[in-house]
């Protein structure tokens, strides 16, 4: 997820509601559709992102998506 984050620069919000479906990674994109907020009294509930977005992928990303999630464990 920090990779993520320091890749794409997406909200905290954004990078808690990602979901698998909404990465292509034979495109090399994403898309934010959803985002979490917290909210006193109720805890956190999904929310819509303030900006809908498509966000390119670098290579390098997606490889340790898909492949090389291991090499930073």
């Amino acid at each position: 997820m920090l990779a993520t984050a320091v890749v794409t620069g997406m909200r905290r919000g954004e990078l808690l509601a990602l979901r698998w479906s909404e990465i292509d990674f034979a495109r090399g994109r994403l898309v934010v559709l959803h985002s979490v907020a917290f909210i006193a009294g109720c805890g956190y509930v999904e929310d819509k992102p303030k900006a809908a977005a498509i966000i390119c992928l670098l290579l390098s990303l997606v490889f340790l998506l898909t492949r090389g999630w291991w090499l930073v464990v």
